[in-house]
């Protein structure tokens, strides 16, 4: 599998999160909003990732060809499926990838239901 032979076709999120052009917006204003200084937001940042001990251990993506995913995630990413189960009588399948136990590591869940 070329895992990133398409890459320039790719778009990735939603369109409406898109950078606007820098030609719509001011730089440094957003409407009425004060924007805070740099140094502030970025001291905030800091002392908050060093204090935070949330994690994301689990995102959820649906998908339109469940094996085809899961092919991409194993050999380009280097995720192993951790476990996968089908329930023809709901029509739905899903499955979990990681690069570890999901108690202690970050896992997707892919989850495929078909189009009627």
């Amino acid at each position: 599998m070329s895992c990133f032979k398409n890459v320039k076709n790719v778009t990735i999120g939603p369109r409406s999160l898109r950078v606007p052009d820098r030609n719509t917006l001011e730089a440094g204003t957003v409407g009425n909003i004060a924007q805070a200084r740099p140094s502030v937001m970025e001291e905030s940042a800091v002392q908050w990732a060093k204090n935070d001990k949330r994690r994301l251990l689990h995102a959820v993506y649906s998908v339109r060809d469940l094996d085809k995913t899961i092919k991409f995630y194993t050999e380009c990413l280097g995720m192993k499926v951790l476990r996968k189960r089908d329930i023809p009588e709901e029509r739905f399948s899903n499955a979990f990838l990681g690069f570890g136990p999901e108690e202690s590591h970050f896992t997707v869940e892919l989850s495929y239901i078909p189009q009627t």
